[in-house]
């Protein structure tokens, strides 16, 4: 608040050296101009005092905004702090080494990296996880599986309505075939070779096609009414990638005396 109030100046102060007169005319005026002061210097004192709120209010304003800026300085210091913290963490995340956990049981971008390499590539019958390859193993077992069965095969087919389910199933295929009590044996969906069936053989009538056969793994689910069928070993990988067109085709060029 600015200070307006002005104090007016006294007039000349009554003296005794002057003449009874201007002494009693000095004096009035004099008198008479201290009350008009006295309210002016009054005025002035509120206008001070008030003015002495405002800065007093003003320096307390000033005291908190240096405490909030210290607090707003030691906020963007712990934020920094976090961010900081944040950079390591994602580096780790990106960068930690193959098997170093980042977190407890997770690990860094670079570990998955190395393992789904592993996972698509890693050498023939080198274990990734305890009786688990990958992809690239099962390619070439699955193609060394195909190559088999192109040859060296006894194929037939069945026309023998079965469930893809586990357990014993009896059917009749193709007669004159050198199927042998305990062999191995897989049974292939016609139309959709990602559906199987393998098992070992109970029994076969070589005259007649009957044939009773013990599953213990499937691939897909349902009924199948035309299969194809193959010695295999309990070893042999699963058969779901092997092309129906060059099952087919092994089949044709078996039923044609070519095996």
């Amino acid at each position: 608040m600015p200070i307006n109030q002005r104090i007016s100046q006294l007039p000349q102060s009554p003296s005794f050296s002057k003449r009874p007169e201007t002494f009693d005319l000095d004096g009035e005026n004099w008198s008479e101009a201290i009350d008009p002061m006295t309210e002016e210097i009054n005025t002035m004192a509120d206008e001070i005092n008030a003015t002495q709120g405002e800065i007093n209010s003003s320096q307390a304003a000033a005291a908190q905004a240096v405490l909030d800026a210290q607090a707003e300085v030691e906020n963007c210091q712990t934020e920094l702090q976090l961010a900081k913290y944040e950079v390591i963490k994602a580096k780790g995340w990106s960068e930690s080494a193959v098997g170093v956990e980042v977190e407890p049981g997770r690990f860094s971008s670079k570990h998955h990296s190395y393992q789904s390499d592993r996972w698509a590539n890693e050498d023939r019958n080198v274990e990734i996880e305890p009786n688990k390859f990958s992809g690239k193993h099962h390619a070439e077992v699955a193609e060394e599986f195909v190559s088999n069965l192109l040859l060296n095969p006894i194929f037939s087919e069945s026309t023998t309505s079965l469930a893809v389910i586990k357990g014993v199933k009896f059917l009749t295929t193709d007669t004159g075939k050198a199927y042998q009590r305990n062999m191995w044996m897989v049974f292939i969906s016609k139309t959709n070779a990602s559906v199987w069936m393998k098992g070992y053989l109970n029994a076969y009538d070589s005259e007649t096609g009957g044939m009773e056969a013990v599953i213990t793994e499937v691939s897909g689910e349902g009924t199948v009414e035309e299969w194809l069928l193959s010695q295999t070993n309990p070893g042999a990988a699963a058969v779901s990638g092997i092309s129906t067109d060059k099952l087919n085709g092994a089949f044709y060029y078996n039923t044609m005396g070519g095996f």
